[in-house]
């Protein structure tokens, strides 16, 4: 299979789980093999304490802290990070396996695929990458996450006092961040009743490019339809297709235009602090996708 680096992710954007204690309710509902072992503000082990038990004084105190920072937990073979909502998002799951073989992720992946979803209001995706998403090139064929997600925009960097060109710098962009659109029709995607009637699409239309489709239940008891778009966990080429034969674009988010689009360095002196860089990136996304997607978009 592929090499052990690469890893398995579940993805919930926009779900009801709104507070650390939220989050840790859901967490109290999940059968005994969910299990957490440890907790903390970030993923570094210094930062993470022993989970003994939903009663403990130091979970309590941990639980009921006014930041707004995520929340990392662990579970026998599981890193999960949790996104309270905030100002500027709403709440976000990330679940990916910590085994240590290919196969073993992939089975604990489709083990959070039964059960991981708090509610129907999320947007749940499974998809594949590394840890260092950004180290990476397009050119990594076992990684969904690079090739339908990523984008560094390129350009040019000049001596700050003789005005000399001296090399092509790199900057991430998030398009997802700007469009109203879902991330994309990828190895196995989630969604309940609001995301249809938003997007003006229905489950028996995902279905005809998909090779499986369930109806089920969120843990709070919301209706839930689960997606899966491809056989293949790594072929990420097949449901992209598919979301291609679907035809779409206002629904689920396609990367190739930007790609296109800033395939060389783009033409900008940039101040350093990104702003010109932002508002070329955010006309270029104007231009190039519907207007339903971009309407939220200030120049």
């Amino acid at each position: 299979m592929a090499s052990l680096k690469l890893n398995f992710y579940m993805d919930a954007d926009g779900n009801n789980l709104e507070s650390r204690q939220e989050f840790f309710q859901f967490c109290r509902s999940l059968p005994a093999d969910f299990k957490i072992t440890k907790y903390g503000a970030s993923e570094l082990a210094r930062e993470m304490s022993n989970f003994k038990g939903f009663e403990d004084a130091g979970l309590a105190r941990f639980v009921n802290l006014e930041d707004v920072g995520y929340v990392s937990l662990r579970m026998p073979g599981y890193i999960i990070n949790f996104f309270p909502k905030s100002a500027h998002a709403e709440a976000s799951l990330s679940l990916r396996s910590s085994a240590t073989s290919v196969d073993k992720k992939l089975i604990a992946i489709d083990n959070a695929w039964r059960i991981f979803f708090p509610d129907g209001k999320a947007f749940y995706y499974c998809y594949s990458g590394y840890a260092a998403h950004g180290a990476l090139g397009y050119d990594q064929d076992d990684s969904e996450y690079v090739n339908r997600f990523s984008h560094s925009v390129k350009y040019p960097t000049y001596h700050a006092a003789t005005g000399e060109y001296l090399y092509d710098s790199g900057q991430d962009m998030n398009a997802l961040r700007y469009l109203d659109l879902l991330p994309g029709l990828t190895w196995r995607i989630a969604m309940g009743e609001r995301h249809f009637e938003k997007y003006n699409i229905s489950p028996e239309e995902i279905s005809e490019v998909c090779v499986s489709t369930e109806e089920t239940t969120a843990a709070n008891g919301d209706k839930l339809w689960k997606f899966q778009s491809r056989e293949d966990p790594l072929d990420w080429r097949d449901s992209y297709e598919r979301q291609l034969k679907l035809d779409r674009p206002d629904v689920f988010f396609d990367i190739a235009p930007l790609r296109e689009r800033f395939s060389e360095a783009a033409d900008i002196k940039d101040s350093g602090r990104g702003k010109e860089l932002e508002e070329l990136f955010k006309m270029a996304l104007i231009e190039l996708y519907p207007e339903a997607a971009t309407k939220g978009i200030v120049v």
